[in-house]
């Protein structure tokens, strides 16, 4: 019965491969098919079919990474992946693919006829035997209606993995994929590319080639060196002696920024296409260059403001400490700041985090919060639109009810008037009824 057990089990993979040749050749004619995922067993048929076509381009001669990408991702697609930030969905979605299909391959795929179809009543969930991989209904969300294997799946694959990965493989399957994909330069998989190279690069430390911690640490050391220029041109715009050398070195600090800028994004795609890190280390990189393109990017827009009202009031001729000036710093500051908090947001979404939840939140809190700032919001606005009136400027006497002196200072809520017997009166602009200049 044994032997009649596992001759029929021969039998079923061999179809499988037989079946995902003609999937192969009809991807290349239709390179974005999505899987079939209207049950479970068209699922998990989807998963097995797409990994077989993996299987047959990567051993092919000549095989290229990039060849194994579409069917990599077509795997994926039967996976949900909804519950990872979106930093790392894409990369990791092809690591949990090639993992699940390790613990599938060394514990046996279940006989097909046992698995839920189209044709019979579907259950919301299926389980197969023996394990707690799952293959659920998606009830919410842009795949409702779909069957894809559980988040949860996805979430403690490596665990699984790590429990099985000791065993032999199964008659008939497809070993080696993940332990190729480890070392594959790029997202695809080639199984003799790294053939050529010496023994020392293929040795592995924490999952990761020493060629990789090579090109790692290459990177990181770029990255860091990076600094160097954007620091030396930030001391420089402090010790600018004229209005003329801050503006200038600004404007070359800005054009560092943008370098970095690039640079940085340009270290995130060759770490993400060629290098490859997978597991821990993967996430890891990907959250520290993530984080660093979203600094820079929030210190060019704060440079970006400032460089921007240099260059306006230098273009109208306008004096460092005048109204027109201030109006133009403040507006300034109103929009780099929505800038700065669109920017936050965009980046806790990246990461994971809820933050149009939060978002959402805060414009609740936000309204009880501007009954009570009533009074600031009044004396920024009343002080907006007195200096878009031109009604002073710093150093004229002015008169305010009973207040009266020369403009010694001018602030975004109040400003400032010194009596010419000495004392200094402070007036919010919002309390402004009639000025007298």
């Amino acid at each position: 019965m044994k032997n009649l057990h596992q001759t029929v089990f021969t039998i079923f993979l061999c179809l499988a491969n037989l079946a995902s040749l003609s999937v192969a050749a009809q991807s290349l004619d239709h390179p974005l098919r999505p899987p079939q995922t209207g049950s479970p067993q068209a699922t998990l048929q989807s998963f097995v079919h797409a990994m077989n076509e993996v299987y047959v381009i990567a051993t092919g001669d000549g095989a290229r990474g990039r060849d194994t990408v579409l069917p990599l991702r077509r795997a994926a697609a039967t996976i949900d992946m909804s519950t990872f930030p979106a930093e790392i969905r894409r990369s990791q979605s092809i690591e949990v693919a090639l993992m699940l299909d390790e613990v599938l391959d060394r514990i046996g795929f279940p006989d097909l006829s046992m698995v839920p179809s189209a044709a019979a009543e579907l259950p919301e969930k299926w389980r197969i035997p023996n394990t707690p991989i799952t293959i659920s209904l998606m009830d919410e969300g842009p795949r409702s209606g779909e069957y894809l294997f559980t988040s949860q799946t996805a979430e403690n694959i490596r665990e699984y993995y790590e429990a099985v990965r000791d065993l032999p493989y199964a008659d008939a399957t497809m070993p080696g994929l993940y332990t190729a994909y480890l070392t594959t330069p790029g997202p695809g998989i080639a199984l003799r590319w790294s053939e050529p190279l010496p023994e020392w690069s293929k040795k592995t430390a924490f999952d990761q080639t020493y060629w990789q911690w090579t090109a790692l640490f290459a990177i990181t050391l770029l990255l860091v060196l990076q600094f160097v220029p954007i620091l030396r041109v930030s001391r420089a715009v402090a010790e600018a002696e004229t209005a003329q050398q801050e503006r200038a070195r600004r404007c070359r600090l800005l054009i560092t920024l943008f370098g970095a800028l690039v640079l940085t994004m340009a270290a995130a795609w060759f770490v993400d296409e060629i290098v490859n890190l997978t597991g821990d280390t993967q996430i890891t990189v990907a959250y520290a260059l993530a984080l660093l393109r979203f600094v820079f990017l929030g210190w060019i827009v704060i440079v970006a403001g400032n460089v921007f009202v240099d260059l306006v009031s230098w273009a109208r001729g306008l004096e460092q400490n005048s109204a027109g000036v201030l109006l133009l710093t403040v507006a300034s500051w109103i929009v780099v700041g929505l800038f700065l908090f669109a920017l936050v947001v965009a980046a806790a979404q990246r990461f994971g985090f809820p933050a149009y939840s939060v978002v959402t939140g805060l414009g609740v809190g936000g309204i009880a919060i501007g009954f009570g700032a009533q009074a600031l919001v009044r004396d920024i606005l009343s002080g907006v639109f007195f200096l878009m009136d031109d009604a002073f400027r710093k150093g004229e006497y002015v008169k305010v009810g009973e207040a009266m002196g020369n403009v010694e200072k001018i602030s975004i809520r109040s400003m400032q008037l010194r009596h010419h017997l000495g004392a200094i009166h402070t007036i919010p602009y919002g309390q402004i009824a009639q000025l007298t200049n």
